[in-house]
């Protein structure tokens, strides 16, 4: 029930973050700092220290501590909050605690990192397969199989190129963290989504190289969930951070190819 309270009710999950155990001493006070100016000259090292630790529920605890919302008692019920941190991906508690907290993180509210999408796509293709193979080539033909493997070289190298632009004009190629300019160069000149197309060619590439059809479905679908649950989202949020300067762009390239 503290699990759940602890996703639902923000203000149960501000003061129970203030509960960890594992921090250090210093912040274990024996009374309540009521006033924020208590809080920051008691806890000011120790602040510096957590600040800099990734999950992002330890920042907003210390924020609130900071500000003399909550205080710092012993207890236990962070612990399953503590241990959701710890046995999920980094990109999912983020989602939650957000929510949560009614947060607006600098990125765009994907529903899943572009990646896991596209291999949970291949991986329901060859589910698929195996109780229904639907070949629509004859096994000994080897032509769709060099093709097949000419298209994965070809979107790696897009990937690639892509990830090379993204670090040459100082932004992240992950989506879920900000972004801090906008690539107009190189592969994106063609496309505004050159890796997702490129997503798209590798799990195409499966249907010549498993003489399945079923991963041209699963392409399909690929194609529909980054459209609405990523593309969509990530077009709303350049829109609002870049502003003009996006809209021109998008105006200029074409959103696929």
């Amino acid at each position: 029930m503290n699990l759940l309270r602890a996703l639902f009710d923000p203000n149960f999950l501000m003061s129970e973050v203030a509960r960890i155990r594992d921090i250090p001493r210093v912040l274990r006070l024996k009374q309540v700092c009521r006033t924020p100016k208590s809080a920051q000259q008691k806890l000011t090292t120790a602040l510096k220290f957590l600040m800099m630790k990734p999950a992002p529920i330890v920042r907003a605890g210390i924020r609130a501590l900071q500000a003399g919302r909550i205080s710092v008692v012993p207890g236990w019920a962070n612990k399953a909050t503590a241990m959701f941190m710890w046995a999920t991906p980094r990109w999912l508690h983020q989602a939650v605690f957000s929510r949560v907290m009614n947060a607006t993180p600098d990125r765009a509210r994907i529903i899943a990192p572009p990646p896991l999408l596209a291999l949970g796509c291949i991986l329901l293709g060859f589910v698929a397969r195996h109780f229904f193979s639907l070949r629509w080539f004859a096994p000994a033909n080897t032509l769709p199989i060099l093709v097949g493997v000419v298209m994965i070289a070809i979107s790696i190298a897009v990937v690639v190129l892509a990830g090379r632009t993204f670090i040459a004009q100082g932004t992240h190629p992950n989506p879920n963290r900000p972004t801090k300019a906008l690539v107009l160069t190189g592969v994106f000149s063609v496309s505004r989504n050159p890796i997702y197309v490129a997503f798209l060619l590798f799990v195409l590439a499966f249907a010549l190289l498993a003489n399945s059809l079923w991963f041209v479905i699963s392409a399909c679908v690929l194609l529909l969930v980054l459209h609405f649950g990523v593309v969509k989202q990530e077009e709303r949020y350049l829109r609002e951070k870049f502003g003009d300067s996006y809209e021109q762009y998008c105006s200029r390239v074409r959103r696929w190819i």
